[in-house]
């Protein structure tokens, strides 16, 4: 589950001229909606979160730990989080 601290992530870039993007840029797809794991998730955190917003290790998702590790290489301005409308509850 997302922490109550929010993380904000967003990308600004003039893509109608794609000669000013500079650097390195990176995009963290985490729009999943599998349904494996939902049962355990459901049990052991009593929510029906899909596994890239749960908590597994510690009190960062899967995807903010994910972020992270981009971040070491690439400026968190540069990354681009892909995720479904429907998980706007979860991460809002």
């Amino acid at each position: 589950m997302l922490t109550k601290e929010k993380t904000q992530v967003g990308l600004t870039a003039d893509i109608s001229n794609p000669g000013k993007l500079t650097g390195t840029y990176g995009i963290v797809l985490a729009a999943g909606n599998g349904r494996r794991m939902e049962d355990f998730i459901y049990r052991h955190y009593g929510c029906h979160y899909p596994k890239q917003y749960v908590a597994f290790t510690g009190r960062r998702s899967m995807v903010q730990h994910t972020l992270g590790r981009a971040e070491t290489l690439i400026p968190r301005e540069n990354i681009l989080v892909v995720v479904d409308p429907k998980h706007r509850e979860v991460i809002d």
